[in-house]
């Protein structure tokens, strides 16, 4: 048996496995006070926390804050790696054997991936503060997630069918239907974020145009500077 803790919403999911691996879970107050016994703290990425629904936007800014604090002490496992392990890799994992295989991240759903763009431009801190947890956390030979926001980023072709297996209601009331109204507003938000990240990545390629075409002229004046001292250590 082993005793984890979290301070964040961990999903049911989760939670059955670490029950099934032997996990018990202490409450966050007891563990923090007495962090004494305990193999396990658990967080979340933020689209995880989103998808939560506990979370207010106040909150999230803050979300990480207490596990950076015994982020050296503890052992720190992102939830969503920890479901590359069954049950039985994770007992034998805390046991103290490496894991089986490297704890690797799932895809985000793209509706959920969209959305939680929008909210990293909405609080700067959250991404850099879950990716310096992430960095400093086990991960079993995994890369760290240094590039979340790009990770988050949908292609056209996956929001179109994520957002066509919405369960839309009949044509005549969804005027009225305030369900409808927020599935419509969050359509356009999310047109509006994937045409940012298109604008942001054409920037990105012209600016990469222009720095190669300086390097390129730095060198071309280097070679030139080059043959004007040759030119003229031979006329002296």
């Amino acid at each position: 048996m082993f005793r984890w803790a979290s301070p964040q919403p961990i999903s049911t999911t989760q939670t059955a496995l670490l029950e099934q691996a032997g996990g018990f879970r202490r409450p966050w107050g007891e563990a923090w006070e007495q962090p004494d016994g305990l193999d396990l703290v658990l967080f979340q990425p933020p689209h995880a926390l989103l998808a939560s629904g506990d979370m207010a936007a106040g909150v999230l800014g803050s979300a990480y804050d207490q596990l950076t604090a015994v982020s050296e002490r503890l052992r720190l496992v992102n939830g969503e790696r920890l479901m590359a392990l069954g049950a039985a890799e994770i007992a034998h994992w805390l046991m103290g054997h490496p894991p089986a295989r490297p704890l690797e991240l799932p895809a985000v759903e793209p509706l959920l991936a969209a959305t939680t763009l929008t909210l990293l431009q909405a609080i700067p801190g959250l991404e850099p503060a879950y990716q310096r947890l992430d960095g400093s956390s086990q991960r079993g030979g995994a890369a760290a997630d240094l590039a979340y926001a790009r990770r988050l980023q949908p292609s056209a072709e996956a929001l179109l069918e994520a957002w066509s297996g919405l369960p839309f209601p009949p044509a005549p009331d969804s005027a009225a239907d305030p369900a409808v109204q927020r599935l419509e507003a969050l359509a356009e938000e999310l047109e509006r974020s994937v045409l940012a990240c298109e604008a942001a990545r054409e920037r990105a390629t012209r600016l990469q145009r222009l720095s190669e075409g300086r390097q390129a002229e730095l060198r071309r004046s280097a070679q030139l500077l080059r043959r004007l001292i040759h030119l003229q250590a031979r006329l002296f």
